[in-house]
């Protein structure tokens, strides 16, 4: 994934991945900066920066991104897969981590600071998924023209065949 671009031993310039695939991409590939600052940031690196004596650093050239869901979305991509790719589940991910690291070693402290942190974050994109998922059967059924129940006229300009039972703030959009 392009998050851990910073492993190419080529790109290695400071053997911290996120700091130097961020800097390959700011400097090299001219990529948008809110890409550059999430592969800078991704899954908490700041609190591995601290860990490797960079967080001044990563923090100066980088700042963290200011969209939360975006964040966590990288974070549950990262958490989410193995090395290779595979799906997995983020204790699983946390377990092979610390398997490959030394638990004392800079990546292993890592990870046991960053465990909540990142176990909240999968498990708010897990949430999200979900909502998105009953959103999505909503929405199907509403194509459909099936009755889902009591109807209310729409006043927030969504689809004119809107027939989701709502709240006073209905949106035709999930609320996350």
């Amino acid at each position: 994934m392009l998050h851990d671009i910073g492993y190419t031993p080529s790109l290695a310039t400071t053997g911290f991945h996120p700091l130097d695939g961020a800097r390959y991409l700011r400097d090299r590939s001219a990529a948008d900066e809110r890409l550059v600052r999430l592969v800078a940031n991704h899954s908490y690196a700041l609190l591995e920066a601290e860990e490797r004596g960079l967080h001044e650093e990563l923090e100066a050239e980088f700042p963290i991104l200011d969209h939360a869901e975006l964040v966590d979305a990288l974070v549950y991509c990262d958490m989410a897969t193995t090395p290779d790719g595979t799906p997995t589940t983020v204790d699983a991910r946390l377990a092979e981590i610390l398997t490959r690291y030394d638990r004392d070693s800079i990546v292993g402290r890592f990870i046991r600071r960053a465990d909540e942190d990142l176990r909240a974050a999968v498990h708010r994109v897990e949430a999200r998924l979900i909502l998105a998922e009953r959103y999505g059967r909503a929405r199907r059924s509403v194509d459909d023209h099936e009755d889902l129940g009591p109807v209310w006229s729409c006043d927030q300009g969504c689809d004119p065949r809107c027939r989701i039972q709502r709240r006073p703030a209905h949106n035709s959009s999930p609320a996350w």
